[in-house]
């Protein structure tokens, strides 16, 4: 089977745009159900909000090759708990989006969240942003050949 890249979050409509830059296609479905396309793997924010899912999500690594955890600076309460990431054995990227680029209160608690979630890498994305955009493309390309 082939891997790819698992994208959890708390929020679908900022989880499916990461996806979209992900996959190049802004046709993503939106169900509730874990959906398998051709780059991702789109983890539903239900997911995260129940704990008997979370088994799911972790089971669900063994098709993925790294983890995307998508934070949005608009975010007011945690979602990650402490050391979540270090359930995975695969690589794990917080993804933070930026949504207002004068909340720098948002941005430190997103931050703050992932690491204490302890993930490997954190990554700032403004979707308006072509550079950021770029640097994304590039780590999915890093991941898709195995150097992450």
């Amino acid at each position: 089977m082939k891997k790819r890249m698992m994208v959890v979050g708390p929020d679908d409509r900022d989880k499916e745009l990461v996806v979209s830059l992900l996959e190049g296609s802004r046709n993503i479905p939106h169900i509730q159900s874990i959906l398998y396309l051709r780059n991702c793997i789109s983890i539903p924010s239900s997911y995260l909000r129940g704990a008997g899912m979370m088994k799911h999500i972790i089971a669900t690594q063994q098709n993925a090759n790294a983890v995307f955890m998508v934070l949005s600076t608009d975010r007011s309460f945690p979602i990650y708990s402490p050391h979540f990431a270090k359930a995975f054995r695969v690589p794990t990227i917080g993804l933070i989006l930026i949504k207002d680029k004068e909340d720098l209160e948002g941005l430190l608690r997103c931050k703050s969240e992932l690491e204490k979630a302890r993930v490997g890498r954190i990554l700032l994305l403004d979707p308006s942003n072509d550079q950021q955009i770029q640097e994304l493309q590039n780590i999915r390309q890093s991941i898709e050949e195995g150097m992450i």
